[in-house]
Order: C-alpha cells, then structure tokens, then sequence
C-alpha cells in the first residue's frame, strides 16, 4: 500500500511540476507580449508626436505661402492701378493737346477768313 501511495504521490507531483512548468511559461509569454504592446505604444507615440510636428510645421509653410499670395495679389493690384492711372493720366494730356490744337487751327481759320 506504501507503493501506491508513493505511486499517487509522485504522479501529483509530477502534474504539479507540469502544471507550474505551463503557468510559468504562459506568464512569461504574457509578460513577453506586453512588453512587445508596450513597444508598439512607444513606437505609435512617437509617430503620433512626428505626424504632429509635421502637420504643424506644413500647416505654419502654408500658412506663410498664403500670406505671400495675398501680398503678391495685393502689389499686383497696386501697380495695376497705378498703370491705369498712368494711362487714364496720358489719355486726358493727350486730349487736352487735341483740343489745344484743334482750338489753335479755329483760330487760325478765323485769321484768315
């Protein structure tokens, strides 16, 4: 009888053994696997805090480049007003000679006559 309990015992011990060995093994992989999580998560904020940056920095550029249409756009109108007045400024002297010289040819019309 001494040989079966010793028989009974050593076949729980030896489950037990194997039970320990698997829960030790599987806590290990556990642990494993959340290191590798939290691994990714570093990983992952660190891209989070690059795309960030990048989108700040690209967003500020385009900002900027906007800025510098709008002043462009507004020198462009500016000198096209001035141009105009320019024109309109020739336009009424080149006129206003026409009509110096039409009114000196009346004049001299009259003279004559």
């Amino acid at each position: 009888m001494e040989a079966e309990i010793q028989a009974t015992f050593d076949n729980g011990n030896n489950f037990n053994s194997k039970l320990r060995d698997t829960l030790t093994g599987l806590l290990n992989a556990n642990n494993d696997r959340k290191a590798e999580i939290d691994a990714l998560r570093s990983d992952h904020d660190a891209l989070q805090q690059a795309h960030d940056a990048f989108q700040n920095s690209m967003e500020r550029e385009n900002d900027l480049r906007k800025n510098e249409i709008r002043s462009l756009e507004e020198k462009q109108q500016k000198d096209n007003q001035a141009s105009n007045q320019i024109c309109r400024d020739l336009a009424k002297s080149s006129f206003e000679e026409g009509l110096e010289g039409i009114g000196g040819l009346l004049l001299e019309a009259d003279l004559i006559r």
